[in-house]
Formats: structure tokens, sequence, C-alpha cells
């Protein structure tokens, strides 16, 4: 058979060494190591071709399961069983029949919590204890087991290779068992991952490479970036040594191109070659000197004429504004001037309009003096002063009435209104100018050495002045402070101020020229400056230049390093690209192979399960497949025209079980379990797929060890005729070994020991007031009915009635199945997606047919023709047995001859 180890060798990777070695290594020893992955590693940049390693298929035998579960023994504390009950299995088949509250549930849901998955098992229902709940598993070797199971040889059984298996509740064993039971096949039902868990087709293999794949993939980014590291510490410090900031300098071009490859190993090799020139410690000696000429002395030049040209612009403006103070001063003597009158004259045209109490023409000049008093007063005190609550006229001393005294209260605000407010303000400007005069003399007198500048000459009398002393009257405040203190006294005459003026002018005049040439001077030496410093850029950038030349010649180990890392760097990180790639290769052709090897298959696979039990409307359902997160599913649908519906939605139960098992066995395709454990797989099942189980189980037991569970007496009865093959329990050979070679048959019951050794196993949990009572004889349910009938007679004649219910009843089930219906001879055929089925019956007079199944209910306490509890049934002695047993002759005689021309030989009566 194909597998994906045959189609992985053949996946080309073009021959490159170190994937194809790892792929060829993985093929031929079905591992890769850790050593392969080192190897495959330190090949990865190798330019070497490898031939790809072909597998070939070779036809060899399946491989056969090791092991098999021997017995379960030893329970303590388990649900529904008394402690310390034991089955001991069969390596090919074992069936377990009990009836409800046997504990048959017990014993599966032990093996099935103990080896799949925790059931919620709990402590024994009959004998509450504290004890933990647990068991034991032996599991043997598969071959000596069936030496021993077919032929009874014990000689080195179970031998050292027995293993045994200390369970308790919830604990799962690592096994290779599959279980069957309606939970599991209720969920073939619904979308479900499949999981492909052991790869019966290699597809593992695929993921092998791919992991290791993604290991290498590790290794070169671990070495990428160890490369990465040393590259940059280099480079750093590289550039660290490096002066030049010009564009076209070494600094510049690495800088500028940090991300091109092609271009750093250009330049680096460049650099790396680079050699020093004749002269070059001479070049380099002037360069110095230029790059290091000194500046201070001019420096200092410009720092003290800039010096020069603040105490210039000081007195400038001390100067300055002694001129305008000089120039002002004549509006300021008109403004004392004006001050002066206000205070001293009164216009009193304004006052005729008002009426005093004596006449004014009269009495001209009293008049006049009482407004000279009212006036001073006026100007002195301010209207709002004058007192109110006097009775009489504070000037001369009369009686006043209201009128007179709001009159001259009036006067005193004309005055006030019209002549203070203005000298307030003429005092505001002579108190503004005092201050400009104080400021100017509170100044500190500048010191300025005037030995630069040349003589200068008066205009007019063309005398030379003396700039120091010019200076020092220019600067002497005697005069202000005098013209200060006039104003504020409002003096009749004021200082002349002539001399200050002329010396002022003059001063600021020859500063301002002074102030102008010595900027020029500054701006000569700062151009020098600026000139020098060019110069001293210009040479030192020479001078950086020259230095990463003798850098590069110094440091060229350090450059060749950087080469060998870049180049290393590249063909990794070319490598590490290709990475993506090749694990897509590998994915998508994993995804082929799949489809090729599995998902056709296991829907061929699942379709021949299908026309197996040939369920009706198969063409029906569809299989897609999906993979979420890389896990294959496959989803159960049915596709009715454009309708999609769930299985569970359209089909009957029966319909449902038979598809979930057709689903379970396709399983079984795929996974290693060789250890299949059934409960009841066939409830819902009508007889037709009951008999169909029963042949695959059989099938199934020639190649899987097979434990089957169950409560149905049909199922379990058809089990054992079929494994049996219709012989006899004592012969030897049966349906599962009949084609094996007569060395691996089973014997048959041995005539030496008297012991029957078949290759099945046949239980019966009937002990229902013992429950887990495992009773092995199943001989009488191997036979016909007239074997039975024989059988009944002499246990009867013997006085032998232990089992004569059971019997007798078997021998009525068994005459209806084999001889009244006839085998159950079916005929089917197709009409509308329908299947229509009947039966042929013989005929029987309703009499004889009335008489067994009296006789049948009679010894079964019920009216069914199922198998009933031991304590219901009809207490009996030998007598009443055989009276039972003749009605039941009789019948059965009267049937076989009923409207038959050649009826049978009569079967014999008991007489007593």
């Amino acid at each position: 058979m194909s597998n994906a180890i045959y189609h992985l060798s053949r996946l080309s990777f073009n021959q490159i060494e170190w994937i194809t070695e790892l792929k060829n290594k993985l093929c031929q020893n079905g591992i890769i190591s850790d050593e392969d992955i080192q190897i495959a590693f330190e090949k990865i940049n190798s330019t070497k071709t490898l031939s790809d390693f072909l597998y070939q298929i070779t036809s060899t035998p399946s491989v056969e399961n090791t092991q098999s579960l021997y017995r379960f023994y030893e329970n303590v504390n388990l649900e529904g069983l008394y402690d310390g009950k034991e089955i001991v299995f069969s390596p090919e088949l074992t069936i377990i029949y009990g009836k409800n509250g046997s504990g048959k549930t017990s014993f599966f849901k032990a093996l099935k919590d103990a080896f799949y998955k925790p059931q919620k098992i709990k402590g024994n229902i009959y004998t509450p204890s504290t004890n933990p709940i647990s068991a034991k598993f032996d599991f043997v070797k598969k071959e000596k087991h069936l030496v021993f199971q077919k032929k009874g040889t014990s000689t080195n059984f179970p031998g050292s290779e027995l293993q045994t298996f200390n369970w308790n509740v919830g604990n799962q064993i690592n096994s290779n068992l599959k279980f069957c039971d309606r939970e599991i096949l209720d969920s073939s039902l619904h979308k479900k991952d499949t999981g492909w868990s052991i790869d019966r087709y290699k597809l593992g293999y695929y993921d092998l490479l791919r992991d290791a794949v993604d290991k290498v993939s590790m290794k070169v980014a671990l070495k990428i970036a160890e490369i990465n590291g040393d590259y940059n510490a280099n480079l750093q410090s590289l550039l660290n040594g490096l002066k030049s900031d010009k564009d076209e300098g070494i600094k510049k071009n690495i800088q500028n191109n940090l991300t091109d490859v092609r271009v750093l190993k250009s330049s680096f090799t460049l650099f790396s070659n680079y050699i020093l020139e004749d002269g070059h410690a001479d070049k380099k000696i002037n360069i110095q000197k230029r790059a290091t000429i000194s500046v201070k002395e001019l420096n200092d030049k410009i720092q003290a004429q800039k010096a020069k040209q603040v105490i210039l612009k000081n007195i400038q403006s001390i100067t300055a504004e002694k001129t305008h103070i000089c120039i002002e001063l004549n509006q300021i003597k008109n403004k004392v001037a004006r001050i002066k009158k206000l205070k001293n004259s009164l216009d009193f045209s304004k006052l005729e309009q008002y009426q005093l109490i004596f006449e004014p023409s009269k009495n001209n000049q009293a008049f006049i003096e009482l407004f000279k008093k009212i006036t001073e007063t006026a100007l002195v005190f301010g209207y709002e002063n004058y007192p109110e609550e006097v009775d009489k006229c504070f000037y001369c001393n009369q009686n006043l009435p209201e009128t007179n005294k709001s009159l001259i209260k009036e006067i005193h605000s004309l005055i006030d209104n019209e002549i203070n407010s203005e000298i307030d303000e003429l005092e505001k400007v002579l108190e503004a100018f005092r201050k400009r005069i104080n400021a100017v003399i509170e100044k500190e007198t500048p010191i300025y050495e005037y030995n630069s500048i040349g003589d200068i000459y008066e205009c007019l009398s063309n005398e030379k002045i003396e700039l120091s002393n010019l200076h020092e009257q220019a600067f002497d405040c005697t005069t202000l402070s005098m013209i200060e203190v006039e104003i504020k006294e409002l003096k009749n005459s004021i200082s002349s101020i002539d001399s200050v003026w002329t010396n002022n002018d003059c001063l600021f005049d020859i500063a301002q020229s002074e102030e102008k040439i010595i900027q020029i001077q500054i701006n000569q030496l700062e151009k020098q400056l600026l000139d020098i410093e060019k110069n001293k850029k210009k040479a030192l950038e020479e001078l950086n230049s020259l230095e990463d030349v003798e850098f590069c010649v110094s440091q060229k180990a350090l450059l060749l390093s950087l080469l060998t890392l870049l180049s290393e760097s590249s063909k990794y990180n070319l490598v590490s690209n290709n990475f993506t790639n090749i694990k897509s290769k590998i994915s998508r052709d994993k995804g082929r192979v799949e489809t090729e090897l599995i998902r056709q298959n296991y829907l061929e696979t699942f379709n021949s399960n299908l026309d197996f039990f040939e369920l009706p409307r198969r063409e029906r359902f569809s299989r897609p497949f999906s993979n979420p997160s890389g896990q294959s599913k496959v989803e159960a649908k049915i596709q009715v025209d454009s309708n999609t519906f769930e299985v569970s939605e359209i089909l009957s139960e029966g319909e449902a079980k038979v598809y979930s098992f057709c689903d379970w066995l396709t399983e079984l395709e795929y996974d290693d379990n060789k250890i299949l454990v059934f409960d009841d797989p066939v409830n819902s099942l009508d007889q037709v797929n009951i008999y169909k189980v029963v042949d695959k189980i059989i099938t199934l037991s020639k190649t899987y060890q097979v434990i089957v569970f169950t409560h149905h007496f049909e199922f379990y009865h058809r089990l054992i005729q079929k494994s049996l093959g219709g012989s006899p329990l004592k012969k030897g050979k049966c349906e599962l070994c009949k084609n094996d070679t007569e060395s691996n048959q089973c014997t048959g019951l041995n005539t030496t020991t008297n012991v029957t050794h078949k290759c099945g196993k046949y239980y019966m949990i009937e002990h229902i007031l013992r429950p887990g009572q495992v009773v092995e004889d199943v001989m009488f349910l191997t036979l016909d009915w007239e074997q039975r009938i024989e059988v009944l007679r002499r246990n009867l004649l013997n006085g032998d009635i232990r089992e004569a219910d059971k019997h007798l009843r078997t021998s009525i089930n068994n005459f209806f199945e084999r001889y009244v219906m006839n085998d159950i001879k079916r005929q089917v055929y197709k009409n509308n997606d329908l299947i229509k089925e009947w039966r042929g019956f013989k005929q029987v007079h309703i009499d004889d047919y009335d008489i067994l199944m009296d006789v049948h209910n009679k010894i079964s306490g019920e009216s069914t023709i199922h198998e009933p509890s031991p304590e219901v049934r009809t207490p009996l002695d030998v007598q009443g047995f055989i009276l039972e047993f003749n009605k039941t002759v009789r019948a059965i005689n009267n049937i076989r001859s009923f409207e038959n021309p050649s009826p049978p030989r009569n079967v014999a009566e008991i007489t007593f």
C-alpha cells in the first residue's frame, strides 16, 4: 500500500544538500535527530547537491499488535459490582452477556474510565465503602495468549512480558483500546475532528520534516542575530573612529547606505585597500597648523573695540539728553511764569453774574479786597474745605444767610475749576522736567580715553579743543542742579545753560563720529576673523579626512571583518527567506498526499461500509472535509436537492445507528488501536442489521482483540453461533480460525484434560443476587433445537433441573427461528428509494402455537419470549418440567407434520 514516505521521498528540493539530506534521513530512518539538525544547519550555505533517496514500497504484512488484554480482577468499591470479580479475556473474541442489574455496565465503564476518559464512576451501591475505587488489568504478549487460548498450552505463560496496571478511578492508562457505545456513536452524527492521531499512512513524516525545517530555521535565526550583533558592534566601532562629517566623507558614505549591502561591500573593499601617500606626515603637519591657528589676539581686539563702542554710545545717550533738556528749557521758563501769573491774578469778569450783599459799584475797593481773600483761601484750601456750619462770613465776620454762604462756596468752586486745574497740569510738566534733570545728574560719568582721536578745533574761534576738558565740562552737572532748584521754587529768573548746551552738543558729535569709526574697525576685524575661521574649518575638514584614511589603514582587519560578516549575513538571510517557501511546499504536498491517500480512501471505506449494511438513500450522504487550524475535519451531511441537513435530522434512530457505526468502522482504518470494546452496539437495530453487526464483529475478531458487552440475548446468541460457525463448542476449529493453519486452530474439547479450548470466550453474568458473577457456560447455546431437546431429555431423566427452564425456553425460541420462521430468509427490492421486505413463515395450527407460548410463558414467568430474571421464574419440580417438556414435544411434532405429506420422525416424549 502506498504511504506518505513514498511521496515525501519524491518531493524535490532541487537537490539542495541540507534539506535533501534531512528528507533522505527521515525517509530512511523514520526520525530526525538533533545531530541531523545540527549537520543540516552547518550545511545551510553549501552549494553542493545531493540526490534524492527514493523510498520503495515493499509488500510486508501488517504489523500485528504485540499485546492483548488478558484479565480484569481485584475490583474494589466499583459501582454495581461486588468486590473481587474477574473476567479472563480471549485474545480474539470475548462475549459477555448480562441481564439488567447484573453489573455488565460497571465492567464496561471501568474499562472505559481506565483506557479512554473519566466516566464519573460512583462507589459500590451494594456495600458502601470508603475505599478508593480501583481494579487491576493484566496485559500479556498476544502470541502466547493465542496459544494458551486455542491449545491450552501454559508453558511460559503469561511469562515475563506480563504487565499489570493498577487502576484508580479517573486515572487513564495509555493503551490502544478503542471503544464503541451509544455515546461515541452519537458523536459521529455531528461535525468532528478526525485527527488521524495514529498515522497509518505516515503523514506524520511531513510534520516531522516541517518541524525539522523549523528547528534549522531557529538555528539560522540565532546565527543571523549573532552575526548582526557582531556586525553592528564592529560597524559602530568603525563609525566612532571616523571624524569627517562631509557628505562625500567615509562616514557619510556608510551611514547613507546602511541598508544597501552591495554599496557597503564595495565601500568596505575600497576602504580596506587604502594606503598612506608619500609625504603624508608633512602634509598632516601643515594642515594641523592651519587648523589650529590662534584667533585670541583678534578676538581680544574686537572685544576691546566693542567695549569702547559701548562707552561712546553711553556718552551719546547722556549728552543727547542734556542737549534736549537745554532745548526745552525756554518752554519750561514760560510755564513757570504762567504758574506764577495764575497764582497772583484773577479774572473777576466771570463773577459779575453774582449779586452780592453789597453794591460793588459803591464799595469797589472793599469788593475787590473781599474777592482777593476768597480767592486766596480758594487757592490754598480749595472750595471743599470752606466751613459749612459757621453762621458768619469767614472773611468779614458778618452774619450771612444760607444764600450768601452758598454763593461764596460757588466762587470757591469757580476759582478751583478755572485756575487750579491749569496750575496742576503745568506743575506736572515741571515735575517731569525736573525728574529728567535729576536722572541725568545721577548718572555715573563715563570714563573714556580720547588718545586715539586727533586734534579738533572750534569752528568760529579756530581754537583747539581739549577733549578731556570738554568731557569734564559736559558731564559737570552743577548748572543743571541749580536750574532744577530754581524751577522747583518758581524763580523769576533761571540760570543760563548755554555753556552746558554747547559742551554737550559738541561732545555728542565727537562721540558719535568716534563710535562710527570704531564700528568700521570692528567690521574689519570680524571679517578677518571670519576668513580665518573658514580657513580653519576647511583645514580641519581636510585633517579629519586625512585621519579617516589613516584610521582605515590602521583598521584594515576591522574592515575585512565587516566584509566577512556582511557576506555571511547575506547568505543566511537568503536562506532564511526561503524557509517559508520550503515549509509551504511541504504542507502543500502533505495536503495532496492526504487527499490521495486518506480522504479518497476514507470516503471509499465509508461508502463500502454503508453498502455492506445496505443503508437506504446512502447516495444522499455527503462527507466534506475541511482543515481549520491545520486539523482535518469530516462533516456528516445529507443532501436533498439544494438543501443540506444534519444526519440526525433526517435518519431514523436505527438508520442513524447504522450510519454512525459505519463511521466508527471507517475511523478504525485510520488508527492503530488493536483492542476493540463494544457495549450493546445493536440498540434500535432491526434483526437484519443486528446480523450484519454480528458478521462485522466476527470479521474484526480475526484481526483485532474484540470484547463485546451486551444485554441483548439474541445478539449474544447469534454472536456465539456465528463465531463457532454453527459447530458444537466441543468441536475443534471455528469460524475465527477455520482458514488458519492447523497449528493455529483451536482444539475444542481436549479429551485428556476434559477442557474445551476455543478461539472465543463466552460469558453470562446471570446471578443478579451476586452482581458481577461471571459464568462460562454456553455449551447449550451452540446447539440447534433438536440437540437441545436431547440434552434436556437426558438432564430430566437424570433429575437435573438446574437450568431446565432456560434449556426448554431457548429450545422453543430456536425451533421458531430455525423451523417456523424458515431462517428469516429475506427478499428485497427497491422502489422509489423505499425498501420493502417480508419473511416467509411456515403454516402452523393455532392450538400448537398457543401450547408452545403457554409453556414458554409458564417457565419464564412473563408474557414475552425474552430472557426473564431468575427471581420471577415459575418454580417446578422434575415431574413438572417433564410435563411441560412433553407438551412442548407434542406441539413441535404437530407443527412439523402440519400440511406436510412427508413428515419427519416424531420427537419422543419422556414416559414415567
